[in-house]
């Protein structure tokens, strides 16, 4: 079974979050939800594929840590304005997966499309997974 890590940094991200969990959930992973101030050590190296939500002044902050070479990995922000910086916090998300190591499944329409789209992005991190020889779904 692919196993999952969503992990996001606020109210706001939580609920996109939960979106992605039901995606990956859908397509048969193993999702451990966390909030960034709950997660546990051996949260990133037990997932296949890590999801990251950042608030839209964060960027980053969410993705720091060791253990994301080679994973798939993705990120989507939140933020309460219109715009509120989502653009350049997702940028500095996905330079953060890069400079880790991540292989890096881009988040699409996350922002503008929804949940139905977090489900997607769910869904699509762990095909991807899966298709780069992670342990396929029972």
């Amino acid at each position: 079974m692919i196993r999952v890590a969503v992990i996001a940094s606020g109210a706001a991200e939580h609920r996109v979050a939960e979106a992605v969990r039901e995606g990956a959930v859908g397509a048969g992973a193993d999702v451990r939800l966390r909030r960034a101030g709950e997660v546990m050590p051996d949260d990133v190296d037990w997932a296949d594929a890590c999801v990251f939500g950042a608030a839209g002044r964060e960027g980053a902050v969410a993705a720091a840590g060791p253990g994301l070479a080679g994973k798939v990995a993705s990120g989507f922000t939140a933020a309460a304005a219109v715009y509120g910086g989502r653009d350049p916090a997702l940028l500095a998300l996905y330079a953060a997966l890069y400079d880790r190591g991540a292989i890096v499944v881009a988040s699409g329409d996350v922002v503008d499309g929804g949940l139905d789209a977090a489900r997607r992005l769910g869904a699509r991190v762990t095909a991807m997974a899966a298709r780069l020889g992670a342990p396929v779904p029972q």
